[in-house]
């Protein structure tokens, strides 16, 4: 449910899922990072739902090309997408000058909650995750 905060002239302002997103800010700005595109296109109509803008890299390149172009508020990782790599693509990412984006961490790994934690990932999501904690992750994240 999206509610308006603003005017209705002013429609660079809304109200939803007590997260407050503006066109102007990057603060509800979601890179999810997955490589599988239906995986993908669900999370990004979740969080379209919520009020949240998000595109989608399907690799670490396109990933890091991203971030360049539109620095996010928030990076879903899917711990399969950077694979043996995911030091570099932190690191890499981190190294940045708008670097800051809290990273969660998304896998169904047995290891990957160990992972997360090694390279300094704000947060983990266990795959498959229910919807009230993908969004519940989300806002908490944004309000870091």
């Amino acid at each position: 449910m999206i509610m308006q905060v603003k005017p209705l002239n002013d429609v660079s302002t809304v109200m939803t899922h007590e997260v407050l997103v503006s066109d102007a800010e990057q603060s509800g700005y979601v890179l999810v990072v997955e490589d599988d595109a239906s995986i993908c296109e669900v999370i990004s109509t979740i969080l379209s739902d919520a009020g949240y803008a998000s595109d989608c890299a399907q690799s670490a390149e396109q990933a890091l090309r991203l971030v360049q172009d539109r620095p996010p508020g928030l990076i879903l990782l899917d711990l399969s997408v950077a694979g043996s790599q995911l030091n570099e693509l932190v690191t890499a990412y981190r190294g940045l000058a708008d670097g800051t984006a809290p990273i969660v961490i998304m896998s169904g790994h047995p290891r990957a909650r160990a992972l997360a934690a090694e390279i300094g990932a704000d947060a983990f999501i266990e795959k498959p995750f229910d919807l009230l904690v993908l969004l519940d992750t989300v806002e908490a994240a944004f309000e870091r």
